[in-house]
């Protein structure tokens, strides 16, 4: 029997066009001058699509909205990754996130334009779209955020109508409606939205909350370059990240972590082996400019760099 191609959807409504400016040394309240630049796609959604189609060439579709001549720009790139989409046409511009990156500090500040506002029928045209796609994808990604005029029901209305797919929500903010449909599957966060979302500063109580709350089979959560955890059944695991020597970018990395773990996971992989997958993609990852950016030689030698635990 051959191998089946499974196909995923990330579903993420604020998209960008992603600015980023590299200094040598960047100085605040100073006038600094960028030694280099670059222009690319950005926004979670977006991220979690380039990373799935990596690891599973064409099988990762990306839900957004699109608009003016930076979504012009931004689907230019989208096709140039061969990247499936279902994209709606909106009166407002696609906002711009500029990305200040410091060589010297390896820090990253980031300036995010606001989004536009999407107007009732262009939201219900996605809405529809999506819904009326939904039974064709084995695996889903909920990414982050929504803009103005779209609400937390959205989400929640996708949910809902999975039907036998696997779902990842990787968001924390207004997600209460959707996890109370009981049909995420993976819960993809990091430490500090965890906390927050569960009203406690202690990640372990926070993960068991949310299981028993909302009926999580798996709750993977990251801390940047930190240990990550993930529990899963009556068992848990700590996942210790190697330091990075060369560190560029750690925009998109959060992202590939959800996406590769979720393909890695519907392949047959082991929950707890898909997380460990998916780090190694974000760690490297981090070494591009670009972000979600990896191959996979780099996913395999970062991958025995990562120490599991499991209790």
């Amino acid at each position: 029997m051959g191998h089946r191609h499974m196909k995923f959807l990330a579903v993420g409504l604020n998209p960008v066009l992603q600015k980023t400016l590299i200094f040598e040394q960047l100085q605040p309240g100073c006038i600094n001058r960028a030694e280099s630049q670059l222009a690319t796609v950005g926004g979670k959604s977006i991220h979690f699509a380039i990373a799935g189609n990596t690891i599973e060439p064409a099988s990762t579709t990306v839900a957004y909205f699109r608009g003016g001549e930076t979504g012009e720009y931004i689907q230019q790139i989208i096709d140039d990754y061969q990247i499936p989409h279902i994209a709606v046409e909106i009166p407002g511009k696609t906002r711009v996130c500029t990305t200040l990156l410091c060589r010297t500090t390896g820090q990253m500040t980031e300036l995010i334009e606001p989004s536009p506002e999407i107007p009732p029928a262009f939201s219900d045209d996605m809405r529809t779209r999506v819904l009326e796609a939904l039974g064709q994808f084995d695996g889903i990604g909920l990414c982050g955020t929504w803009p103005p005029g779209v609400g937390p029901e959205f989400y929640a209305e996708i949910a809902a109508n999975k039907g036998q797919a696997t779902l990842l929500l990787d968001s924390c903010h207004m997600v209460e409606q959707t996890l109370q449909t009981g049909q995420v599957d993976i819960l993809k966060i990091n430490a500090d939205e965890i906390t927050t979302l569960c009203g406690t500063s202690d990640v372990f109580a926070a993960a068991t909350a949310c299981r028993e709350r909302y009926n999580v089979e798996h709750v993977a959560v990251t801390d940047g370059p930190g240990r990550a955890f993930l529990w899963s059944g009556n068992r848990h695991w700590v996942f210790d990240l190697p330091a990075l020597d060369g560190l560029l970018n750690p925009i998109g990395a959060g992202d590939t972590v959800a996406a590769v773990m979720l393909v890695k996971y519907l392949a047959g992989m082991p929950i707890d082996e898909a997380f460990a997958q998916g780090l190694a993609a974000a760690s490297a990852s981090c070494k591009h400019f670009l972000g979600a950016k990896f191959n996979a030689a780099e996913l395999s030698e970062m991958r025995p760099a990562i120490t599991v635990t499991a209790s």
